[in-house]
């Protein structure tokens, strides 16, 4: 199962990200502890929308904040990533430039984006220069040591500088976020069992 080219998800949106991430319901926690990445759209306006994904991680926070930060990695589980180069770093911040091609109909798309870090807690980001209208989304994360699990929550939101059907953002939306999730969760050693880790590979792009 190849992961489906992700810039279908990100192209459209419109209203900032939330300043803090919802409570989880019990029937959320119940679909992640099955594996499963929970999607919820947190817009609806005509105009596009936004996502934010939930899933369990199986490690502490470390451990993905790592490959989060390697962004030599981001090909791994990123579809149609043709570059991914760090300009600046320190441990609080850093600036990268990329490039992604997903589809044929679509253009390639050149950006600078610049991530914030709370070291294991959260990462946050936004475009600073490119082809894109708006890009931002955070990553954040939740050890709970009684359980040795980790909840993560990753909202994002990107507008195009041309339109794009809302009924295909939606739907790319529910595909393409779960996708990978799932492909970097294996990566970051989090999938809690062979049997999950090679379901969440399913899920990968091919290199």
């Amino acid at each position: 199962m190849n992961a489906r080219p992700l810039l279908l998800t990100l192209l459209l949106a419109g209203m900032p990200l939330t300043a803090t991430a919802e409570p989880m319901s019990e029937d959320h926690l119940r679909e992640m502890r099955a594996g499963t990445v929970v999607h919820e759209f947190i817009q609806q306006e005509e105009a596009g929308g936004a996502v934010r994904a939930m899933f369990m991680f199986h490690e502490r926070p470390a451990a993905i904040w790592e490959v989060l930060r390697a962004f030599e990695r981001t090909f791994e589980f990123v579809p149609g990533m043709r570059l991914s180069e760090e300009i600046e770093r320190s441990e609080t911040r850093a600036r990268v430039r990329q490039s992604v091609k997903q589809h044929w109909l679509l253009p390639r798309l050149d950006y600078v984006a610049e991530f914030q870090y709370t070291p294991f807690t959260t990462i946050e980001y936004e475009q600073v220069e490119g082809d894109l209208r708006l890009l931002e989304g955070r990553w954040q994360f939740d050890w709970r040591p009684e359980e040795q699990i980790t909840l993560v929550t990753h909202e994002m939101r990107v507008r195009a500088k041309f339109p794009v059907p809302r009924w295909l953002l939606r739907r790319s939306l529910a595909r393409d976020v779960t996708d990978l999730l799932h492909c970097l969760r294996a990566k970051a050693g989090g999938s809690g069992s062979t049997e999950q880790e090679r379901y969440d590979l399913g899920y990968c792009p091919d290199l």
